[in-house]
């Protein structure tokens, strides 16, 4: 595929409103990065938060290999919602059976295709493995954990606690009546580009909305503010527990502007389960290449 020419195969997946570009193929394409601005382009491509390559495993223990691009073209370590969306592709047309393991950048990641799902749509569970706490694996300057920190932020002093799930998030959680939409696009490329966090850091805004219920906007490193994450509903998960807002083992219902989804910090904190929807819009045929030039990003 890095030397393929016109159309392409491509199926429109989608996992609590967090949308992508799906590519089953034997490697990734040399011009992935013009691809993703292309590609996800709103109004001039065929619209998206990121693209989605579906390869062969290079590890015995899984069976398929994912690997996500955000739509300024940068590769992302991991991704829930695409990742639920692969799983479902796997089962559903690759013939895998319901529980299996996915290779990320991220490390292996076991899946499984809950009872009730369909060949376009399902909810698909996830163990997401052990979150990172410690900064320099996050990564984020000083030593130890990062938790309730104070934090500048354009002139704003916000508690940050950091956690990694396989990519890195600060997590603030608001405790005033403010607008978590607004927040985030007021602070997002600030906090995605603080030079705290050297590999740059997606950020979410969150608010307890009930009894081990949370709302959050999250604002994605490579992609700003997207409908759901779910990598961020983990990271929620994990920060609410060690700022003692939810406890261990607890299942949690994570509110985001593209649905809800379902997290479960295990109780030594050695593992997090994500479960939620992931499905098929639409499949087509495209030739990337000739997509006009995106003149601005959606």
């Amino acid at each position: 595929m890095g030397c393929i020419m016109g159309d392409v195969h491509f199926w429109k997946v989608q996992g609590t409103g967090n949308d992508f570009v799906l590519f089953e193929s034997s490697e990734v394409p040399d011009a992935v990065s013009d691809w993703a601005r292309r590609l996800c382009h709103r109004r001039l491509g065929v619209g998206a938060d990121g693209l989605l390559f579906v390869l062969p495993a290079q590890d015995d223990d899984a069976s398929i290999r994912m690997r996500i691009f955000n739509v300024d073209g940068s590769e992302a370590e991991m991704c829930g919602n695409g990742l639920r969306c692969v799983a479902l592709h796997g089962w559903a047309r690759r013939g895998l059976p319901r529980e299996f393991v996915v290779q990320t950048e991220a490390g292996l990641k076991s899946c499984f295709v809950m009872e009730g799902s369909e060949g376009d749509s399902g909810v698909v569970r996830i163990s997401m493995g052990k979150p990172e706490l410690d900064r320099s694996l996050i990564p984020v300057q000083g030593q130890g954990r990062c938790v309730a920190e104070s934090m500048s932020v354009e002139g704003r002093s916000f508690a940050v606690t950091a956690v990694s799930i396989g990519n890195p998030h600060a997590l603030v959680f608001v405790d005033s009546d403010e607008d978590l939409l607004e927040l985030a696009r007021t602070f997002g490329p600030a906090f995605e580009h603080h030079r705290d966090f050297p590999m740059r850091t997606n950020v979410s805004f969150v608010r307890a909305s009930g009894a081990n219920q949370f709302d959050a906007v999250v604002w994605e490193r490579g992609c700003g503010v997207t409908a759901a994450c779910g990598t961020g509903a983990c990271a929620i998960g994990v920060a609410a527990c060690l700022e003692d807002r939810a406890r261990p083992a607890v299942p949690l219902s994570i509110g985001l502007p593209g649905g809800t989804l379902r997290v479960q910090v295990a109780a030594d904190l050695s593992d997090v389960m994500l479960e939620g929807p992931a499905e098929v819009s639409f499949a087509g045929f495209v030739d990337p290449d000739r997509l006009p030039e995106p003149r601005w990003m959606p």
